[in-house]
């Protein structure tokens, strides 16, 4: 089960760390608490490759790809949002890995109409 949480307003923080925009802010946190067993499925789901535990152990050795399925649940990203951002991000669905929903989600500024 992934969580997003708006926590209470920053007092003297007028900055949101995802669009820049002056505006109060939140603190705001997003988790991805998982079983293994779903991390272990998208994995096998997205190489079409079975994980054998020697395959984890190589995984975990592998210094450029390190990848551990168990340590995926204790993710949890903070970011100071403003109102928009939070709703935006909150809304956004989380299909893969958590870094994945960083790349498309959280470090992606939503886009300001004037």
């Amino acid at each position: 089960m992934s969580e997003s949480k708006q926590g209470k307003l920053i007092a003297g923080k007028n900055h949101c760390d995802r669009c820049g925009q002056a505006r109060p802010v939140h603190e705001c946190a997003f988790s991805f608490r998982q079983t293994y067993q779903h991390w272990k499925a998208l994995w096998e789901a997205r190489t079409g490759r079975r994980l054998t535990n020697r395959r984890k152990r190589r995984l975990l050795a592998n210094e450029e790809e390190q990848l551990d399925l168990k340590a995926l649940s204790g993710i949890v990203y903070w970011m100071d949002l403003c109102q928009p951002c939070f709703a935006e991000c909150e809304s956004a669905p989380r299909p893969g890995f958590p870094q994945e929903f960083w790349e498309a989600v959280l470090r992606t500024p939503i886009r300001m109409t004037a």
